[in-house]
């Protein structure tokens, strides 16, 4: 039935008498739906909302600021109604409305979208693109750069304005699609080894021990989004064991093989607990299960591994201790000066004939020891004497904690060229 039965024009009636405008409008409002659904299934892929600071976009925004001579500089990720702002130089704000934003204006484009003076355009000549500016009046100008997933889909922007209006000489448009390009590519990358992330620090979930006699505290920070450094806390019978491990390279191989040894150690541990379960795993045997394991598993990759495993009981002042190739371990006693911890051994993976040898040290109440990895010693280098000057914020430390959080203070300050990876242990 097409006409209602008073003779009016029914449903189907009115839908024909639409005329091409409509239809034109309905398909409109069609594609910019299927757009969005994309959208928000790529940003859920990426998995980058919420994520901290990434020195890998900090880095580009800064760059971008300097060369292009802009205050202003922000690279936004596209959350529904609003948009998160994963990096930005020169602004405070986390988050803004993406409708009838500027930035939702440059997701509509192909390309650059350049507005040289936000103050001139007219509401008679595009009322979207003039009500947007209208919300943006800090700014005298705005340039933005749509960004796309490996699919195609745009997930954000790259942008840049100031308070003057301006334009871009070539020269600068250039560099500024290629930074686009740059930020756009970490994106791909994020989708890849972001996820690879999640799944390290999944597997680097750890809980630090209360351990009545100790305080205890530590830190893994990989230099890229994923590391070959891992620091693990055991409970093994009545004593806590740590490891710190430092693979050979960085980056995502890095991190696959740092996987590989600590489910490998974890393994040996656990059957030699079955084997002897009221008998204290030897250190240096544990080493030994481990190196042959790891050979065989990675004998023709070449790849090798440092560690230092260290085992203590709650009120006890001795430290069992074993040392693969690491030599990266201090004491700093509380009474002044400091003892390094060093086997002569040789790193994990690299020779199937090798043997490790257990120590034990003894800790004085108020001493503390600093196992870490060589992303640590190689930024105190740049200054100078490291064992000096751990042992000086060591000392100076009021805990466990506040050691941790000293190296984390120097990792900001100056980002390192390896992963940094610390445990330490002070004794109470």
């Amino acid at each position: 039935m097409t006409a209602a039965r008073d003779g009016r024009p029914g449903p189907m009636d009115r839908w024909r008498q639409r005329g091409p405008d409509a239809d034109s409008r309905l398909a409109s409002l069609e594609r910019e739906r299927v757009a969005e659904h994309r959208r928000r299934q790529a940003v859920e892929r990426l998995g980058i909302l919420g994520t901290p600071a990434d020195e890998r976009f900090d880095r580009v925004t800064r760059l971008a600021a300097t060369v292009l001579r802009v205050p202003v500089v922000i690279v936004t990720v596209s959350d529904g109604p609003r948009l998160w702002i994963k990096s930005s130089h020169g602004s405070a704000v986390e988050e803004m409305q993406r409708t009838a934003s500027l930035c939702e204006q440059t997701m509509r484009r192909t390309g650059p979208f350049i507005v040289p003076d936000l103050a001139a355009l007219d509401a008679e000549g595009d009322p979207s693109l003039w009500w947007a500016a209208t919300q943006s009046r800090e700014l005298g100008f705005y340039a933005g750069y749509p960004l796309h997933d490996e699919e195609g889909v745009v997930v954000g922007t790259f942008a840049i304005g100031g308070p003057e209006p301006r334009t871009l000489e070539e020269h600068e448009l250039a560099t500024f699609v290629e930074l686009a390009g740059w930020v756009e590519h970490e994106l791909r990358v994020w989708d890849g080894i972001g996820r690879t992330r999640l799944v390290q620090d999944a597997l680097l979930a750890r809980t630090v021990p209360r351990l009545e006699g100790w305080d205890v505290a530590d830190l893994c920070l990989p230099t890229l989004a994923v590391g070959g450094d891992f620091v693990d806390h055991e409970q093994v019978g009545d004593e806590h064991h740590s490891t710190v491990a430092d693979v050979m390279g960085k980056g995502a191989a890095a991190a696959l093989v740092m996987a590989t040894a600590r489910a490998v150690v974890r393994g040996e541990r656990r059957a030699m607990s079955a084997a002897r379960p009221d008998a204290p795993v030897a250190l240096d045997a544990l080493f030994g299960r481990v190196n042959t394991s790891l050979g065989r598993d990675l004998g023709s990759t070449g790849s090798f591994l440092t560690a230092f495993r260290l085992g203590v009981r709650p009120r006890s002042p001795v430290v069992r201790w074993v040392d693969a190739g690491h030599g990266l371990a201090l004491v700093v006693h509380a009474a002044g000066g400091w003892t390094r911890l060093s086997g002569e051994d040789l790193p994990l993976a690299l020779d199937q004939g090798s043997s490790w040898q257990e120590r034990e040290t003894r800790l004085a109440v108020g001493d503390t020891l600093v196992v870490f990895s060589d992303g640590l010693y190689d930024l105190l280098d740049e200054h100078g004497d490291v064992w000096r000057r751990l042992a000086g914020f060591t000392l100076a430390a009021t805990s466990a904690q506040d050691v941790v959080e000293t190296i984390r203070g120097l990792v900001r300050e100056q980002p390192p060229g390896d992963d940094v990876t610390a445990v330490v242990l002070r004794r109470t």
